[in-house]
């Protein structure tokens, strides 16, 4: 009997554990997308940079950076995504 409750306590820790486990590679999952867009977002960007009048530099930026985060430490970049298609220069 005493044995059947470790079994239990055990069955219910490793059933704990996989389900922590799924939830961290369906994050890992969810930022590796997140970077490919950001990633294909920031090619289209510099593409369109590269060519772009100063005064549509500007609105390049309207159209990419939601928020900067500036802190003496590092500095972080909240950016729109939309799909490719969307954007027009």
């Amino acid at each position: 009997m005493q044995e059947l409750k470790r079994l239990e306590m055990q069955k219910f820790e490793i059933q704990s554990e996989m389900e922590k486990i799924s939830l961290e590679m369906q994050e890992l999952k969810n930022r590796t997308l997140n970077a490919e867009v950001i990633k294909e977002g920031l090619g289209f960007f510099e593409q369109a940079w590269f060519v772009a009048e100063p005064n549509e530099k500007k609105e390049l930026f309207r159209l990419f950076i939601h928020r900067i985060i500036w802190t003496p430490d590092k500095i972080k970049m909240g950016l729109y995504i939309r799909p490719i298609s969307e954007i027009t220069v």
